[in-house]
């Protein structure tokens, strides 16, 4: 939207030829040369009189005389009325919007074209729109209790048009926001196409426009003075800043911060991230225009607050909390390798536990053919490794993993499906408080409807089973299928 400082550096030149030209005409015309009753008696000049886009796009309206202001206590209000001159298909689609400063008013419009609106006093801009024809004026200076004429003849809108660069490939779906004198609402939230390429139609010939480019991940780009129409624009965007910093530790000292947040000055959300191993931090992509972030770091015996300046181009430097940040020593990492035999498996799932590091790690395989390899983990003593292998019994260990690579052999015990069914002794089947499980290392299931499925180890030949919540553990055969791959069992209960 202009602002109202663009408005009153119009040219001029360009109002005088433009008032002198209206003038001359109601010279000529006595009767259109009083105020009319209304909008339907206003009398238009000729298309040939009125001064044309190209020439004289942006009519300025200034007040004849001074008025008396309104009386104490009132709104001191005013009128804007006129007409919008052109094509019948043209006045079929037009637009017509009303703007000051913080806002759009919307006039009421006759289909020949005329409008009126009534504002409180003060300096407006007035654009009228029609697919790619355009038309503009300022009325400046409304005074309390003034009615304003205005003439707005339509005219060929052009374009801005060029291609946006600086992303991984095409800079597709871009965000571009144009201001400038009578920039159509329809321009809020055009993007670039698949080619990175965008065209901001419907502007005034000769205006100076600015464009502001905006898109995930980079910075924004304010391109100014642009003057329309113009072919080739190229705007080149750059990553968003990323910010990194420590706190500086004493050889075998632990940390002692924890997390650390940003706050925007372009109110943009906040980011938040938690200290390493070596006491450091880092944020990618902070998403303001320059300007600063606000830090605040928390951790046990340290609060730091601190606005940091971000510069329009490129990162900040390495942010040291707590004199002396040194490069950290290299890490050392550890992989544990882990082969399930017999390899019958068709996935295998590793979860890594270390206590003494505060870690986990996990890995799936598709395949237990190959070793399964669990990566980036810290060595460490006691750490527990569960391997769950499709169609095999879930197994755990615990290891000490050292520096490098280690090793880990899992046996595959097979398991086979259990079908259970509880009955009463006359026969009927029972449901009441019946718990069974394949043995005491695996989990109990609740009989439902007199039925329990369970997936045991095929070494198993029998399986548990409890009556009543506090009931023994009593023991059941399983009978196998003809060939093996599942098994019946059958419990008879008082």
């Amino acid at each position: 939207m202009p602002t109202l400082a663009a408005r009153l550096a119009v040219s001029v030149a360009t109002a005088s030829v433009a008032l002198a030209g209206l003038e001359a005409w109601r010279a000529r015309h006595p009767r259109a040369a009083g105020q009319p009753q209304s909008p339907d008696e206003a009398v238009a000049p000729p298309a040939s009189e009125v001064p044309q886009l190209g020439a004289n796009p942006v009519t300025a309206v200034e007040p004849p005389v001074a008025h008396k202001p309104a009386s104490g206590g009132s709104l001191a209000m005013a009128r804007i009325r006129g007409r919008v001159i052109g094509s019948a298909a043209a006045l079929e689609k037009l637009d017509l919007v009303v703007q000051d400063e913080t806002r759009e008013y919307q006039p009421l419009v006759e289909d020949d074209g005329t409008f009126e609106i009534h504002l409180p006093v003060g300096s407006y801009t007035i654009t009228a729109t029609a697919d790619n024809q355009i038309g503009v004026a300022e009325v400046l200076g409304l005074a309390a209790d003034e009615t304003r004429d205005v003439v707005l003849a339509l005219g060929d809108g052009v374009a801005i048009r060029g291609r946006v660069e600086g992303c991984k490939g095409p800079c597709t779906q871009v965000s571009i926001q144009v201001q400038g004198p009578g920039a159509p609402r329809e321009q809020e939230g055009i993007e670039t196409d698949a080619k990175g390429e965008f065209a901001v139609e419907s502007l005034l010939p000769g205006k100076s426009y600015e464009l502001t480019f905006e898109a995930p991940g980079m910075r924004r780009l304010v391109l100014s003075g642009i003057t329309a129409p113009r072919q080739g624009v190229l705007a080149t965007l750059e990553p968003a800043a990323s910010l990194a910093g420590g706190f500086g530790l004493a050889p075998g000292e632990k940390c002692p911060m924890e997390s650390v947040e940003l706050g925007s000055s372009d109110d943009d959300d906040g980011a938040s991230a938690n200290f390493d191993r070596a006491c450091r931090f880092h944020f990618d992509k902070i998403l303001v225009g320059g300007g600063s972030v606000h830090l605040s770091a928390n951790g046990k015996g340290w609060h730091f607050e601190l606005d940091v300046p971000i510069p329009a181009h490129g990162d900040p430097p390495f942010l040291c909390l707590h004199p002396t940040c040194r490069e950290p020593e290299p890490e050392v990492k550890s992989t544990l390798e882990v082969l399930v035999t017999p390899s019958t498996s068709r996935y295998i799932r590793i979860t890594v536990e270390n206590p003494t590091e505060d870690e986990t790690g996990s890995a799936g395989c598709e395949s237990a053919a190959q070793p399964c390899v669990v990566e980036d983990l810290h060595p460490g003593r006691d750490v527990k490794v569960d391997v769950h292998a499709a169609g095999c019994e879930p197994r755990s260990y615990t290891l000490d993993i050292r520096p490098g690579k280690n090793f880990l052999a899992s046996t595959c015990d097979g398991m086979r499906e259990i079908h259970g069914v509880i009955r009463g002794a006359s026969g009927e089947s029972v449901v009441e408080h019946v718990r069974a499980r394949c043995s005491s290392q695996h989990p109990p299931r609740r009989a439902y409807e007199g039925i329990v499925r369970l997936e045991c180890p095929v070494r198993l030949s029998t399986i548990e089973y409890q009556l009543g919540a506090d009931g023994s553990w009593l023991v059941a055969p399983i009978t196998l299928s003809e060939d093996g791959s599942f098994g019946y069992v059958e419990i008879t209960v008082p």
